[in-house]
């Protein structure tokens, strides 16, 4: 006489296991398996949440990102403290569209200003491809 044994799932404990979870190697039933990943669904949540929690806040372009926001800020604080004082205000903005670069200026010092924005840009641009490079040699 053969015995034929039939795993139960070991999530469920309800179905016959037909799968392996990918991810802790428990056999599991088709309703506890999460098709798109085969791992079972207590793996799915756990993978899913720690995917989810904090992951662009721990990038690095993420932290320079809110430098830059923190930088524009403090700059407007002072160009307003500036103006409420009474003393001249001077600006230089280089936006850049496509190819295309579009430098204003405006004030006593707008030249100064202008120089300043443009190495600055001309700044972001090379450190823009560095990361880029640093990442590119990362990947492979």
């Amino acid at each position: 006489m053969v015995v034929v044994q039939t795993r139960v799932c070991q999530i469920c404990s309800k179905r016959p296991a037909k799968y392996v979870c990918l991810e802790c190697g428990r056999i599991i039933c088709e309703v506890c398996l999460e098709p798109q990943t085969w791992v079972c669904s207590d793996c799915y949540g756990y993978l899913e949440g720690e995917s989810r929690r904090f992951w662009i806040f721990q990038s690095p372009f993420f932290r320079l990102l809110l430098l830059s926001f923190l930088l524009i800020f403090i700059g407007v604080v002072f160009i307003l403290i500036s103006v409420l004082m009474g003393t001249p205000v001077s600006a230089g903005v280089v936006v850049i569209l496509g190819p295309i670069p579009i430098i204003l200026g405006a004030g006593p010092y707008a030249t100064l200003a202008l120089a300043l924005a443009v190495v600055l840009t001309i700044l972001s641009i090379v450190m823009f491809f560095l990361f880029r490079r640093g990442r590119k040699r990362d990947h492979n």
